[in-house]
């Protein structure tokens, strides 16, 4: 239990880090600001990478490489049309087009 104590406090501080740095808060704010679900779950991956990174004896610097990989990995959600995004019904397949194009 004390390992994955200390395993979220290292990973708190890596992540918090990586907020501060590398300029990310010009690319989450307008994440967040378009789709605020897809921003948490950005942040919950990279908090989930780093303590893999972590937990698998990866360097600092390639735990903090996956941190910010997993802060970035939906960031094309940006230019998903706010009503794909929310639409709480199935998806056309138009829509599943578009949304697949996220990562590009």
């Amino acid at each position: 239990m004390a390992a994955t104590k200390m395993i979220c406090s290292e990973s708190s501080k890596i992540f918090d880090s990586l907020i501060l740095g590398y300029g990310i808060k010009n690319y989450l704010s307008p994440l967040k600001q378009h789709h605020e679900d897809s921003y948490e779950h950005s942040c919950r991956i990279s908090l989930m990478s780093i303590d893999l990174g972590i937990e698998n004896g990866f360097s600092h610097d390639d735990t903090r490489l996956l941190g910010l990989a997993g802060l970035l990995h939906d960031i094309g959600k940006i230019r998903i049309p706010k009503e794909i995004l929310y639409k709480k019904s199935s998806l056309t397949p138009e829509e599943l087009k578009i949304m697949r194009a996220h990562p590009r």
